[in-house]
């Protein structure tokens, strides 16, 4: 999760029924592997070279690259500008470039600002980069599970296959930032008695988590969990909250973990003393999905 803004989050936004189908084929498609603790990673090309390992982040507001592709590609060591980013732990200052075009299998983009972040010191390897959601949110989504293929369609053209009798549905609601008209994307979700709260879509946190507000609302037997570390390379320690009966609108979650932290994170959002997690690709990822940017629409496979 990687945050370019300076406001905070306000948690708003209107429900709405799923779009129609449309019979489309994809602009690209994309094989997803999965490295750097468990993310998903697709093949990305930059000002014509590569592909490159770039981890897929639905809650990180603009593409970043790493010290390490900059220097391969020979890209501008001189920022055009920087900007404030807020990982999960601290608000850095980051410089700000600009690639001449980024590429998803044949599909190219031209001319898009990039975010420059140092590589990880406490981890073995690093990516190339990180795909935000200012190129995300161009298109529709399908994550296939069975093939584990990552397909790109037009923004808002459902495709027939995700059809509403063979997948669950979810209204999604979109998030607005007075600064700069960044935005993040969440569903309201309910865990056991009625316990309702938002989640954030974050297909790049390699586990879900949520701040300890959640936690006191939740009766559960927590216990120490592993800590973890951010997109910023910043370790944060977490407790595990084990819920049952998860669900946000047609789609259900019958078990699962959520990790709790006090990350600074949530009280930047706004959220420091009310609960509010984020959905990572541990539970996103174990079962096909599409997310429908533009009619705000999150849809999740039946499972067989």
């Amino acid at each position: 999760m990687l945050l370019s803004l300076i406001s905070q989050l306000g948690l708003s936004g209107c429900a709405t029924t799923p779009a129609a189908v449309t019979p489309t084929h994809p602009i690209a498609s994309v094989q997803v592997s999965y490295g750097y603790n468990g993310r998903p990673v697709i093949p990305i090309s930059v000002n014509g070279d590569g592909p490159y390992e770039f981890i897929l982040d639905t809650a990180s507001t603009k593409t970043v690259i790493f010290e390490n592709l900059r220097r391969k590609t020979e890209l501008p060591s001189t920022p055009s500008c920087c900007m404030n980013v807020f990982s999960l732990t601290a608000v850095n200052r980051q410089p700000v470039i600009q690639i001449d075009s980024l590429a998803i299998a044949n599909h190219e983009i031209a001319f898009l600002p990039v975010v420059v972040f140092e590589d990880w010191a406490t981890q073995e390897k690093t990516p190339q980069g990180v795909l935000g959601l200012d190129v995300l949110s161009e298109f529709l989504i399908h994550y296939d599970e069975d093939s584990q293929t990552l397909h790109f369609y037009d923004s808002g053209a459902l495709p027939a296959e995700i059809s509403t009798d063979q997948w669950f549905y979810a209204p999604l609601k979109q998030n607005s930032f007075d600064f700069d008209g960044l935005f993040l994307f969440h569903f309201n979700a309910e865990v056991g008695m009625g316990h309702a709260f938002p989640l954030l879509l974050d297909t790049g946190a390699e586990i879900s988590l949520g701040n300890f507000p959640l936690l006191d609302m939740i009766p559960t037997i927590k216990r120490q969990a592993p800590a973890i570390t951010d997109m910023a390379d910043q370790q944060i320690e977490t407790v595990e909250l084990r819920f049952y009966n998860m669900r946000a609108g047609g789609v259900r979650w019958d078990y699962g973990s959520i990790y709790i932290t006090d990350a600074q994170i949530f009280p930047t959002l706004g959220y420091g003393d009310r609960p509010l997690a984020l959905i990572g690709f541990d539970l996103l990822g174990a079962r096909s999905f599409a997310i429908d940017f533009k009619n705000l629409g999150f849809y999740v496979k039946v499972e067989p």
